[in-house]
């Protein structure tokens, strides 16, 4: 996250120009896993001094916001509308479709979500994503379980076979995978 706030911040200074020209930079992580060691879902980051809590700069600001951590309440009023984008991010079809009638920014989102899954090309692109992210989750937790380096040799093999099949290119798979190109072909290679 601080590497992705760092290029943020920093490629908004072009060569020459004055320090003072670089703008505040406010980071939004929306995780789908618990991060932090609390119970909220909504932690606000700053720069701080240790001991008497004096901020150092405003402009450093990292909001991770964790989806599994957001408990639905009996009655969200407008000023929940963290909540509800929470809610609608990490909820059902028919959460989504509730939520949508509370709030027009949400309606509006819930109408480009639904005109997306009627586009059979790009449902097929988010089940294959889908089905690719749950495979690298159910990966890394097995390897995590056995522990052994060819579990994780393995697992990375079963991987690149599998970005292969749903049809990422050789580049790709090379970059998300962190391999040398040679090595992606070679594993490709053994199934032809």
């Amino acid at each position: 996250m601080l590497l992705y706030w760092a290029r943020m911040y920093v490629g908004q200074l072009k060569s020459g120009e004055a320090y003072e020209n670089v703008s505040k930079t406010i980071q939004i992580s929306i995780v789908n896993f618990k991060f932090l060691q609390n119970d909220h879902f909504h932690s606000t980051f700053h720069l701080m001094e240790k001991e008497k809590l004096i901020k150092f700069t405003d402009h450093l600001e990292i909001h991770v916001l964790e989806l599994p951590k957001v408990q639905p309440t009996e009655e969200l009023t407008d000023e929940d509308l963290l909540t509800k984008w929470m809610l609608f991010l990490s909820g059902d079809d028919k959460t989504k479709e509730e939520l949508a009638m509370t709030d027009m920014g949400i309606e509006k989102a819930y109408d480009e979500l639904h005109r997306i899954s009627q586009d059979e090309v790009m449902r097929e692109r988010a089940i294959a994503r889908d089905k690719w992210l749950s495979d690298q989750a159910t990966r890394r937790e097995q390897a995590r379980r056995e522990g052994k380096e060819e579990g994780k040799a393995e697992g990375k093999e079963e991987t690149v076979l599998s970005m292969h099949t749903e049809g990422f290119s050789v580049e790709i798979i090379t970059r998300v995978m962190k391999m040398p190109e040679e090595k992606v072909l070679s594993i490709i290679n053994q199934i032809q």
